[in-house]
């Protein structure tokens, strides 16, 4: 079963939060887990912008905890090289590179008023032409199924 969420900025930025069940056999693991793993999207609907306000960086945060505290699910996302959020920032690094380390920070911040005990992994995956990160953020009680994503990516990686 699939979610999305509509969100507007004061700014009138409009952006869709989508979130879709993935198979835990995408990640190389059985599906003998009692959860289940939901990929986060998230779109601007509406033009390219240059300023995203932290009410609304919130409010995104806000629905994806809510999302999570109220469902048995792991949490998967990867922020992708796009140019179409534009930031600001002094240091000389990557949008994907931003967009973890901004997402990260929300999270963590944010994820203290949920109900549930989390934690959040980001596996780095290096390529020739982009570093992709990817985060999984899950329940205590989930993480033996993150380790076993994380050995199922490094057995992959090195035969």
């Amino acid at each position: 079963m699939d979610f999305s969420f509509p969100i507007e900025s004061k700014e009138g930025h409009k952006y869709i939060i989508h979130l879709s069940e993935q198979s835990l056999d995408i990640f190389g693991i059985p599906q003998k887990e009692d959860v289940c793993i939901y990929n986060i999207t998230l779109a601007l609907k509406n033009g390219v912008t240059k300023t995203n306000n932290v009410s609304t960086l919130n409010r995104i945060a806000k629905i994806i905890l809510d999302f999570i505290d109220n469902n048995n699910v792991i949490l998967y996302f990867y922020c992708s090289p796009s140019d179409d959020i534009i930031f600001n920032t002094k240091k000389a690094i990557s949008p994907q590179a931003y967009r973890s380390r901004l997402f990260t920070t929300l999270f963590n911040r944010i994820s203290k008023t949920g109900k549930k005990d989390y934690r959040h992994f980001r596996f780095v995956i290096e390529t020739d032409e982009d570093d992709l990160y990817n985060h999984f953020i899950c329940e205590k009680k989930d993480i033996h199924v993150i380790e076993n994503i994380e050995n199922s990516y490094l057995e992959f990686k090195n035969p």
